[in-house]
C-alpha cells in the first residue's frame, strides 16, 4: 500500500496523462484507465528499485533536466546563462544531429546534476512551475566515464 501511495504522489507531480501514453505507437492504442494503471505500476517498480538503489548508488550515472535543444550555439549559451542567473547549475551538452547531416550539432541545455532520478523529477516539476516556457523539459541520465 505504501508503494501505491508513493507512486500516485510521484506520478501526479512528475507526469501528465499525455506523458504516460506518449510512448504508445499511436493514439488509438490509448486505453484510458489501463494506461494510467500501467504507468502507476511502473512508478511502483521504480520506487521499489530506488529504495534498493539508495543502498548502493552507481557513481557514474547522474540525472539532469534537459530544458531545450537547439542547433544555434549562441541561443543555447544565452539560455544556459539565463538559468545560471536564476541560480541553477546549467550546462550545454553538444550532440550529433543524426536526423539532418547538414546541421551536425544539437546544443542541449541541461539543468542540475542529481544522484537520484526522483530528485531530478521533483526539481523538474518545480522548474516548470517557475518557468512555464520550458514545460517540455524532461529528466535524462548521463553516464560519466570513470577512466
Amino acid at each position: 500500500m505504501k508503494y501505491l501511495i508513493a507512486a500516485i504522489l510521484l506520478f501526479t507531480t512528475t507526469h501528465s496523462y499525455a506523458d504516460c501514453v506518449f510512448g504508445l505507437d499511436n493514439v488509438s492504442n490509448v486505453g484510458g484507465v489501463k494506461d494510467i494503471l500501467r504507468c502507476l505500476q511502473d512508478e511502483i517498480n521504480a520506487i521499489k528499485g530506488e529504495e534498493s538503489d539508495n543502498q548502493t548508488p552507481t557513481n557514474n550515472r547522474r540525472y539532469t533536466i534537459q530544458i531545450m535543444a537547439t542547433s544555434n550555439a549562441s541561443h543555447a549559451k544565452e539560455v544556459q546563462e539565463t538559468f545560471k542567473t536564476f541560480g541553477y547549475d546549467s550546462f550545454i551538452k553538444p550532440s550529433l544531429n543524426t536526423a539532418n547531416k547538414n546541421k551536425p550539432i544539437w546544443y542541449k541545455v541541461m539543468v542540475g546534476n542529481y544522484q537520484w532520478e526522483s530528485e531530478a523529477a521533483q526539481n523538474k516539476s518545480t522548474l516548470i512551475l517557475n518557468h512555464p516556457l520550458y514545460k517540455d523539459s524532461f529528466v535524462t541520465s548521463i553516464v560519466f566515464n570513470n577512466d
